[in-house]
């Protein structure tokens, strides 16, 4: 058994790359992938996040005033059975 030598940074060993596919069609590095997949997401003007977001942070407040209002009067309740 004798040892291959190493084959260049970027290339792969064999008539193809990865998958069989010529290494010329590799998919890019992945931080480069993820932007050009982020360039095609079709993002909200900065109105609408601001306007989603409002959205979002009344409902937390909503939910939680109902929350802390249904834990009092069961509170209450728990007084007033377990006298």
């Amino acid at each position: 058994m004798h040892a291959s030598p190493r084959a260049p940074a970027g290339t792969r060993h064999g008539t193809g790359g990865r998958y069989g596919r010529p290494d010329a069609t590799l998919p890019p590095p992945p931080p480069q992938g993820a932007l050009e997949e982020a360039r095609l997401i079709d993002w909200p003007s900065p109105v609408d996040a601001l306007s989603n977001t409002g959205v979002v942070i009344l409902i937390v407040i909503g939910s939680t005033g109902a929350l802390f209002g249904i834990n009092t009067a069961l509170a209450q309740l728990s007084t007033i059975m377990f006298r």
